[in-house]
């Protein structure tokens, strides 16, 4: 089974991302915690990252991503 996804936009609140994206088929919301990384860190990683996070996302507004992918299903 083969499957397209294509992310057409982006909304921004307060900062914060939110769409959709794919992950290994599953659609996964960009708001979502991160269960597995402690609090501390996440700060931490959050500053150092602030920049790079607000390009990103301006590209993502601009520029629609489109990606291709199969999954393979067993029972």
């Amino acid at each position: 089974m083969s499957q397209l996804f294509i992310r057409i936009r982006t909304d921004v609140i307060r900062g914060q991302g939110y769409g959709w994206y794919a992950r290994l088929g599953n659609y996964v919301e960009e708001g979502e915690d991160n269960e597995g990384i402690e609090n501390e860190e996440e700060e931490e990683e959050e500053e150092e990252e602030e920049e790079t996070r607000e390009f990103q996302l301006s590209d993502l507004i601009h520029y629609p991503i489109v990606a291709l992918g199969s999954c393979h299903l067993t029972r």
